[in-house]
This record gives C-alpha cells, sequence and structure tokens, in this order.
C-alpha cells in the first residue's frame, strides 16, 4: 500500500489512516495522519476503539479533529 500511495498523485490533502510506520507517508504527501492500528507510538489508548455503532462516531470524532486541528483534553 505504501507504494501506490507514494506514487499517487491527486490535488487534495491525504488522509492516512494506520499504524505509526504511515506516518513518514502522511508527511511526504503533506497529509494527514491518524492512526488506528497498532503499533500507535504517538498516542495512548486505554479504552478506546472503531467497532460498531459508538466506534464509527469516535473515529468521525478524531478525524474532524485532526482535520480541524482540534486536540482532546
Amino acid at each position: 500500500m505504501s507504494i501506490w500511495m507514494r506514487e499517487k498523485s491527486d490535488d487534495g490533502i491525504p488522509l492516512v489512516l494506520g499504524s505509526v510506520w504511515d506516518s513518514p507517508i502522511a508527511d511526504e504527501r503533506a497529509g494527514y495522519y491518524l492512526s488506528i492500528g497498532a503499533p500507535a507510538a504517538d498516542r495512548l489508548v486505554l479504552d478506546c476503539h472503531y467497532a460498531g455503532f459508538r466506534g464509527g462516531l469516535r473515529l468521525l470524532e478524531d478525524i474532524y479533529g485532526k482535520v480541524l486541528g482540534l486536540t482532546v483534553q
């Protein structure tokens, strides 16, 4: 997948959803990065998941927060 993302060209800002290993791709493409899988070295997750209805809502919150530059305190 990383080769495909590096070669893909478009005018939009990419949103990379993956593990910490995918963060350099987002940096190269000047895009947004959200870690949703293990290993996640950039955040601590104790009781959060993206499965089910509530998990989908949590994923949307995290994506919008990342794109809008919001942080959760």
